[in-house]
């Protein structure tokens, strides 16, 4: 089978007024949550749309965001296998780029 991994970036939205944005277009509660390893507060979906999580593009131990190709792109949206009803909506929402696709068998 086939996996699909995206990456979305934003230089405007914080991922407070982005999850807000895709719990109202895409029908869906995020979970807010916490964890070192993300850089602090973080927001995930997890359903039949797939798996979203919301978190900041912080900067580690050794001073590197953890997107460093991305560094300007402050908050990130990582979509694993979403569905094709979500891909549309991740594109066309303000303010949100799509920085990367990934796939793998």
């Amino acid at each position: 089978m086939k996996h699909a991994y995206y990456l979305y970036g934003s230089t405007s939205l914080d991922g407070r007024t982005l999850r807000e944005s895709l719990e109202a277009a895409l029908e869906v509660h995020f979970e807010r949550r916490n964890s070192d390893y993300r850089g602090g507060e973080y927001f995930r979906f997890q359903g039949s749309e797939g798996l979203l999580t919301i978190e900041a593009n912080y900067t580690d131990e050794d001073g590197c965001p953890v997107e460093e190709d991305f560094s300007d792109h402050g908050t990130l949206l990582y979509a694993s296998d979403p569905s094709s009803s979500v891909v549309p909506v991740l594109n066309e929402l303000t303010g949100l780029d799509l920085l990367r696709i990934d796939e793998s068998e």
